[in-house]
């Protein structure tokens, strides 16, 4: 299952940092978590990595 969240990596990481059940599904690739630009454009920017990292996408 993928999760589209609009807002920026950094303020995801932090809630993610207070959720380790959450954490735990996306580290260990159950879950797909991306962020996107919060702009009208809705781009989606980023793609979690693991461990609270954060790949970004061209």
């Amino acid at each position: 299952m993928s999760v589209f969240i609009a807002a920026a990596p950094d303020a995801i990481a932090t809630v993610l940092a207070r959720q380790p059940k959450v954490r735990a599904l996306l580290d260990n690739s159950r879950l797909f978590l991306f962020a996107i630009n919060d702009s009208n454009s809705g781009r989606t920017t980023h793609r979690y990595a693991g461990d609270l990292a954060w790949e970004v996408l061209s």
